[in-house]
């Protein structure tokens, strides 16, 4: 009987190059396995974001019959305490959407990463991780946002650049525990050999988000009272963002992966520990750039059939290495006359 080897162990979904359709197609495979875990979370941060929004959005809307008003000699004046309270309400409504935004990437991104790597994380403990690494991601995506603010200020194009080198700052930092400032340098060196496809992979993840997004908010331009559109657009939103969030973060997890796999061969560190074995990360990348192979110039030097220097000499023949060479003959002597 023939002996076959024991096939290795199969590795996690993914885990090898992927082509954009492929990352947005692992998105929705994502959902699609986790889908009770990944809207649990999406909801335990939502819902209680979205309820407080909409309170603060109904208790600072600017009052019409207060905006302007008109003295006794018909001059008309402008209401600088509603407006402070308008804007107030837009900047209580700014951080509780940042602090939303900031638990929610992290939980999504430990519970995706886990699923990932063929572990699994519940809705508890990826909330969990995300409250422990909370300041580091708030502080990446406050330095992400200045820079990119700063950028697209200055000129489109660098605020374009640093969006696409910053995409899976995120992921970074929940995975290998990196700090603000590394996580997005880490990003920035995972993107560089692959920023095009990265970039056409961001592009098609804003269409698929914003899009969709736009449309569901549609009726809520149709109500005519102030508050009902408030409460209206509330709605929409919560809705939109229980299943827009996991999606992008699930997205932006295997295109972080797979910029891994590529510069890093993570998919060969993956087979190893599974098979027992440890390998440093970025070893496997550097295996064939340490050995000596050959320079084949060495060989192209000398014309063809003369031996050089790297040449072994060639082997003795068959027989004649333990046969001792034959006596000299004897010296020559003319016949006796």
């Amino acid at each position: 009987m023939q002996w076959e080897p024991t096939p290795p162990p199969i590795q996690p979904y993914g885990a090898r190059p992927m082509s954009v359709g492929e990352l947005i197609d692992g998105g929705f495979q994502v959902m699609k396995r986790n889908l009770a875990t990944l809207v649990k979370i999406s909801a335990a941060i939502v819902i209680p974001a979205q309820i407080i929004t909409v309170l603060v959005n109904l208790s600072s809307q600017p009052d019409p019959s207060r905006i302007t008003s008109t003295d006794a000699f018909g001059n008309t004046r402008f209401d600088f305490s509603n407006f402070r309270v308008t804007v107030g309400g837009a900047v209580v409504v700014l951080v509780i959407s940042l602090i939303a935004q900031t638990i929610a990437s992290g939980a999504l991104t430990t519970a995706v990463s886990s699923d990932y790597l063929g572990t699994a994380a519940d809705s508890a403990t990826a909330l969990r991780t995300a409250f422990n690494r909370f300041w580091p991601l708030l502080a990446s995506g406050i330095l992400a946002g200045m820079g990119m603010i700063f950028g697209f200020l200055a000129c489109l194009i660098p605020g374009i650049f640093l969006a696409v080198a910053w995409s899976v700052a995120t992921p970074a930092l929940v995975v290998e525990n990196l700090g603000p400032g590394r996580a997005l340098s880490r990003s920035m060196q995972l993107v560089k050999p692959r920023f095009w496809p990265t970039l056409g992979c961001r592009v098609l993840l804003y269409l698929m988000t914003v899009i969709p997004g736009t449309i569901i908010a549609i009726p809520a331009t149709f109500a005519t009272n102030g508050d009902t559109r408030i409460i209206v657009s509330g709605i929409l939103s919560m809705l939109i963002s229980l299943l827009i969030t996991p999606f992008s973060a699930a997205t932006l997890v295997l295109l972080y992966f797979d910029l891994r796999v590529r510069s890093e061969g993570f998919d060969l560190q993956l087979l190893a520990r599974s098979l027992g074995m440890e390998v440093a990360p970025g070893a496997v990348g550097q295996w064939q750039s340490q050995q000596p192979w050959p320079n084949p110039q060495a060989h192209s030097a000398a014309p063809w059939g003369t031996p050089s220097a790297t040449t072994p000499p060639p082997p003795p023949q068959w027989g004649t290495q333990d046969v001792p060479p034959p006596p000299p003959p004897p010296p020559y002597s003319p016949p006796a006359s």
